[in-house]
């Protein structure tokens, strides 16, 4: 179940729900709890088949920033799309909404910035001696 809410969570329809039920500074625990995510034991099944390869990913792929003299990291949800894509098709699948894909696409594309790294952006953290 950890795995599936793990997958569930990184795609791009969970990057929906967070931005129509969140804001931009609080992941709730409420908000987690209450996307509408498919109940099929068989789709959570599938869903966790992702979690593996996603973190291993998702490790190979951290972004540091400045602010304030500290660095900062965080993980590139970018370079995971080709998992997440698969796991997005999985849940409009199973609630028969597969022609919403193109929808789901053209909301990525307007909603995530397409305008490459700022220039604060580390892929490690530099030598702070």
């Amino acid at each position: 179940m950890r795995d599936a809410a793990f997958a569930f969570t990184l795609s791009k329809l969970g990057l929906l729900w967070w931005a129509a039920t969140s804001d931009e500074f609080h992941v709730t625990k409420a908000g987690l709890y209450s996307m509408p995510i498919p109940a099929s034991l068989e789709v959570h099944a599938e869903a966790a088949t992702f979690a593996g390869e996603l973190q291993e990913t998702l490790k190979q792929n951290l972004r540091y920033f400045k602010r304030k003299g500290a660095f900062y990291g965080n993980y590139d949800a970018k370079s995971v799309r080709h998992i997440t894509d698969e796991i997005d098709r999985l849940i409009l699948r199973s609630i028969d909404m597969e022609d919403y894909w193109e929808d789901l696409q053209l909301f990525y594309a307007t909603f995530d910035k397409k305008t490459g790294e700022a220039g604060t952006v580390f892929k490690e953290v530099p030598n702070c001696d």
